[in-house]
């Protein structure tokens, strides 16, 4: 994260600190800076190494930068950022409107716990390690659900028992956490859906365009590309 807060030139808000970086840029948009130093970096058309799946033999593919990027609900992605751009935000706004700052709250339909879906940002994946050293009783993967969790509800038994809706906040990590671990699948299957639905609203992949195996002819699609590693084994080669 360091190495590149450090080859920022600027940014739409402004000077920043690092430590304030991490917490409005979020985790998933994290690729997005290496795509960027990467095309600085290396501007030209770049051969890349696929794999066929069917017969194992590897194609060379010369791609430009422009052609790796792609929104996964390119309308709707492109409607967000013209309604940005179109508004003029000071820096404060800007951050205030971002995806960082949109939560999509969530009744679950068995244990009515109410929840806040929210995108986690740097800070918060970092936060996400050190949570996962503390609290070594947990299986690491519900670290993964908690970075996705911002305010937490249960319901008040007590006050539901005589027909009064009340909710208690889950404030402490070590209760959310319990929360997590002792759901019903049926509430799982509700919280996996809202994770998914917040982590693909905006999300941008990088892929090569699909392209047909010159040993065998089979098309071969969705090649993912892994832009911290290419960034960096780029840099090496060269």
């Amino acid at each position: 994260f360091n190495f590149v807060f450090n080859h920022m030139v600027n940014s739409s808000v402004g000077k920043i600190r690092f430590e304030d970086w991490l917490k409005i840029t979020s985790e998933n948009d994290f690729e997005t800076f290496i795509y960027g130093i990467y095309c600085a970096t290396f501007p030209n058309e770049t051969d890349y190494d696929v794999t066929c799946p069917k017969c194992n033999s590897e194609n060379k593919a010369r791609i430009s930068k422009e052609l790796l990027i792609q929104a996964k609900n390119e309308q709707e992605t492109a409607a967000y950022i013209q309604d940005i751009l179109g508004k003029n935000y000071n820096p404060s706004e800007l951050v205030q409107h971002s995806v960082v700052n949109m939560k999509d709250r969530i009744v679950l339909p068995r244990t009515k716990v109410v929840m806040d879906i929210v995108t986690p940002t740097l800070h918060d994946y970092l936060k996400s390690l050190q949570r996962v050293e503390s609290f070594k009783g947990y299986e690491p993967e519900i670290f993964t659900y908690l970075k996705y969790v911002g305010d937490m509800f249960i319901p008040h038994i007590h006050a539901m028992s005589q027909g009064q809706v009340e909710y208690i906040e889950v404030e402490t990590v070590e209760d959310k956490l319990r929360v997590i671990v002792e759901m019903p699948p049926e509430d799982r299957k509700a919280l996996d859906k809202a994770v998914k639905d917040k982590l693909e609203k905006y999300k941008v992949e990088y892929k090569l365009p699909d392209c047909t195996c010159l040993n065998c002819g089979h098309e071969i699609k969705n090649i993912i590309v892994d832009m911290t590693e290419i960034l960096f084994l780029s840099m090496v080669r060269a």
